[in-house]
């Protein structure tokens, strides 16, 4: 379906139900643009599950701020703006400091056995197992 200026008046309308409270403008608005919701969240996360819960997000927030919509702005661009910065806040939330496995292996082979060495032990293999719930790579655990 392409995007046209009477799209842009639908949207808008709907955007001003949901700010006087219109759920049924808001299934509507929810019917019309949730593939382009999806499609957008899904293309920053590369994460199913979470492009769903980014979407669901979306539309909680558009229903909060609808209030807030400058209808002189085009209501698709508003709503793709809330769903990217859910987006990026989700992918500020993933992110992991990068590792390299070889030196972490590395220190994991060294055998020496005092306290300060057995607690680095510890973070690595925290660490380890928090990159490897955010990636495809093999967790390693000593």
């Amino acid at each position: 379906m392409k995007y046209n200026a009477e799209m842009n008046e639908l949207y808008e309308s709907y955007l001003l139900k949901i700010s006087q409270g219109c759920h049924n403008s808001l299934e509507l608005l929810y019917e019309k643009t949730k593939s382009y919701v999806y499609r957008y969240a899904l293309s920053m996360v590369k994460n199913i599950a979470d492009a769903e819960d980014i979407m669901q997000d979306t539309y909680v927030n558009i229903y909060k701020y609808a209030h807030m919509y400058n209808p002189r702005k085009r209501p698709l661009a508003w709503i793709l703006t809330i769903t990217r910065n859910l987006c990026l806040n989700r992918l500020k939330k993933k992110k992991v400091k990068e590792i390299d496995i070889h030196e972490i292996e590395q220190v994991l082979s060294n055998n020496r056995k005092d306290e300060h060495h057995n607690y680095i032990l510890l973070n690595i293999n925290l660490i380890i197992c928090s990159y490897h719930s955010s990636s495809k790579s093999p967790m390693y655990v000593a």
